[in-house]
């Protein structure tokens, strides 16, 4: 009996040990995911900015599948065209580590569709070093001061 105590006993500590672990490792890499994101949009504080156009901005509606049952997400697609030194580029990155902005909540979206209407003029920071790196929002991160 004291060995099968023993042996239950040592498998949750097991169990626990490797769920901590786990849990642990998926924080810490969440955690550097946004610290990567707040340092970009840091950096971008000394960005150049030029005068860019809206091409598209819609919201997408996305399906997934998960556990059998639909899941309905929607994001802000919001494409804008600049110029740099004579060469026309093309972006979809509103700001820094926000990713794709899915989100279950359509209001939330409509809120970047609203504020960048296709045709009109924006202010676009990129990188001076890679002028294909740009943003509509420098020195944001993800959803903060969405509205």
């Amino acid at each position: 009996m004291r060995m099968i105590a023993r042996g239950a006993e040592l498998l949750f500590r097991a169990v626990f040990g490797f769920s901590f672990l786990f849990c642990l490792g998926l924080g810490l890499f969440f955690l550097n995911l946004q610290l990567r994101a707040m340092g970009a949009a840091r950096r971008s504080k000394t960005w150049p900015s030029v005068t860019g156009q809206i091409v598209c901005s819609e919201i997408q509606r996305v399906v997934t599948n998960e556990e059998g049952s639909e899941v309905v997400s929607y994001r802000p697609h919001v494409e804008f065209s600049y110029p740099v030194a004579g060469v026309a580029y093309r972006s979809n990155h509103i700001r820094h580590g926000g990713g794709t902005y899915l989100s279950g909540l359509k209001w939330l979206a409509n809120c970047y569709v609203r504020r960048y209407q296709a045709g009109m003029p924006v202010q676009v920071s990129y990188d001076p070093i890679k002028p294909s790196d740009a943003v509509l929002e420098a020195r944001r991160v993800g959803w903060e001061n969405t509205g």
